[in-house]
């Protein structure tokens, strides 16, 4: 087979593994949702064959992810070593801390760091015009899905672990918070990759209406947080002045509309605004008092009572400023019985585990890539999309998103640094043609 078509039809496969991350295999196992823990390792084992097993860390993102990789894996072994000398066995909630250290090391850190590895070296392989085109048409599809599922609601439960219990739509995602993101990076994405602007303004229409059925909260805070630090950051930029203008209007239109609201009854009746502001103070907790993390296996033995302890400051918090208690069902439910416990949005919960490793790998990227999307030789309107598709990625990580299943994230982040990539060689070529017309000009004077 031609190495060209089975590097697509690898994309073609990560991409399956992307999508459809919900779907009813091995359920007891939060990775196994997705067919990604199958395709990508067996992808990464291929590639290395054809490289002769030379791994190549050759982007800032192979390069830290991996330091960041065995780092932790070193951090959170010295973690169950101590574990296991306090107490004396390794069982927490009847749960093996050792088969808990592998699991979340597999899920949370080395399959995502084989995405990353496949998704840079597919992308340097593959005409970037094949990845526009897939681009455009898992836009498509998932905006037919989402208008679908919209209208019949259970359609799509026979692809999902689970029956769906509430009328927000979740895409072939487990919950809205993921589905926005991955929604939102494959319309963001048609947007940069397309350039006639009347079709520019359909998928952004279509991305809002979307966005709206899918009606994550945790995301339209994202967006308008993302909009009101770029309008300050781009007030002199004349062009991208009135679109993100707008974008800044819509974005608090629907949320003092739709979210603010929500907001108030999911405090008085619901527990989940309770749970995500409790793993933010945890995360702080975490920073001071467990620089390391609490391991990958051992945060079942020590992260409960952090969790206790934030969601006491939490509440003590709101009854002193709003005198409103914060409902504590689902933290309950956690410290005692052990099941989803964690943080509840990707970067805190990498915090939770790694302390400030889990921090500062994800900063040491944001700044790494916006400094080359600034250096990108492409218009300001399409450096402007780029930038904001790494704002909100950052930001619903830290305050929406559980990134554990979300593999489109490292998509747009990888081909961020395949652009820079190509200008350097573009550089490069155009300093070898100058030197070598020079030399032949001197040569002629000889």
């Amino acid at each position: 087979m031609d190495l060209k078509v089975l590097y697509k039809l690898f994309l073609l496969l990560i991409f399956v593994g992307m999508l459809f991350t919900d779907l009813p295999f091995f359920p007891e196992k939060t990775v196994t949702h997705s067919l990604m823990f199958i395709i990508s390792p067996i992808i990464f084992i291929i590639i290395l064959l054809i490289k002769n097993f030379k791994l190549n860390i050759n982007t800032f993102i192979i390069k830290i992810f991996f330091i960041y990789m065995i780092t932790t894996l070193f951090t959170s072994f010295l973690l169950l070593t101590y574990v296991f000398l306090k107490k004396g066995d390794l069982i927490t909630f009847n749960k093996n801390l050792c088969l808990k250290f592998l699991e979340a090391f597999f899920s949370l850190t080395f399959l995502h760091f084989t995405v990353i590895y496949n998704f840079n070296f597919l992308v340097q392989k593959i005409d970037l015009a094949f990845l526009k085109k897939l681009i455009y048409i898992i836009f498509l599809f998932l905006t037919i899905s989402a208008f679908i599922e919209y209208f019949s609601p259970t359609i799509l439960d026979f692809l999902h672990a689970s029956p769906k219990m509430y009328h927000r739509i979740r895409l072939f995602t487990m919950e809205p918070s993921q589905a926005v993101l991955l929604y939102f990076i494959f319309a963001s994405l048609s947007l940069f990759f397309c350039k006639k602007n009347i079709l520019r303004f359909l998928i952004f229409l279509l991305f809002i209406i979307s966005s709206v059925f899918i009606a994550s909260k945790g995301f339209f805070i994202t967006l308008l947080v993302t909009n009101i630090f770029l309008l300050i950051k781009n007030l002199k930029n004349v062009k991208s002045l009135p679109i993100l203008s707008i974008l800044t209007i819509l974005s608090y239109y629907i949320f003092s509309n739709l979210v603010l609201p929500s907001i108030y009854i999911d405090i008085e009746k619901f527990s989940s605004f309770s749970t995500r502001i409790s793993g933010m103070i945890s995360a702080v907790l975490i920073l001071i008092f467990f620089p390391f993390g609490t391991g990958y296996g051992t945060y079942l033995y020590f992260y409960p009572d952090i969790l206790k302890k934030s969601y006491n400051i939490a509440n003590q918090i709101f009854l002193h400023m709003f005198s409103i208690p914060l409902s504590s069902v689902e933290i309950d439910s956690m410290i005692s019985t052990g099941q989803n416990l964690g943080a509840k949005s990707g970067i805190l919960q990498a915090i939770m585990f790694n302390g400030w490793f889990g921090l500062l790998v994800f900063l040491a990227i944001f700044l790494k890539l916006k400094s080359q999307i600034k250096n990108l030789s492409i218009y300001k309107n399409d450096k402007l999309i780029l930038e904001f598709i790494l704002y909100v990625i950052i930001i619903q990580l830290l305050i929406g998103s559980e990134y554990t299943l979300l593999y489109c994230v490292w998509l747009p982040l990888v081909l961020i640094q395949e652009l820079n990539r190509l200008k350097e060689v573009k550089n490069e070529a155009q300093t070898s043609i100058y030197s070598s017309s020079k030399s032949l000009s001197s040569s002629r004077w000889r």
